[in-house]
């Protein structure tokens, strides 16, 4: 096990899979698209004062978090690192940096337009948005 992000143990894990199941990286990468579909991330940092972040926080906390995002309803939120939303298309999640002003919103979708939309909904939606 190791701790820290390793682009190198990623890198051999890889190798490690192409050997055991005979197959090229495209190969692998097809195998997954097919099984999943695609995946595209977007991730916007917005930097507030920290009586914002705050204000926001406290707000998504006492809702419970957003009932939709982008038109799509919220099925769960989860609390684990901040606020994640999952929806039937996507997910977004936002949580405080620990170390700055900022709030880290990341998203996952079918598109990268479609994860763009969800950060910009979501934004819209608490003010944060230019």
């Amino acid at each position: 096990h190791i701790p820290e992000r390793d682009g190198i143990y990623i890198g051999l894990l890889l190798v490690e899979m192409m050997v055991e199941r005979g197959m090229l990286l495209s190969e692998l990468v097809d195998e997954l698209l097919e099984e999943f579909g695609p995946h595209h991330n977007y991730r916007d940092d917005i930097h507030i004062r920290e009586d914002q972040k705050a204000d926001v926080l406290d707000q998504l906390d006492s809702q419970g978090g957003l009932d939709e995002v982008n038109g799509h309803a919220v099925q769960r939120v989860e609390t684990l690192d901040g606020f994640k939303h999952v929806t039937d298309h996507g997910w977004l999640l936002i949580r405080p940096s620990g170390t700055e002003p900022v709030l880290r919103v990341y998203s996952e979708a079918e598109s990268t337009e479609a994860a763009e939309a969800l950060v910009k909904d979501a934004s819209d939606q608490l003010g944060l948005s230019d």
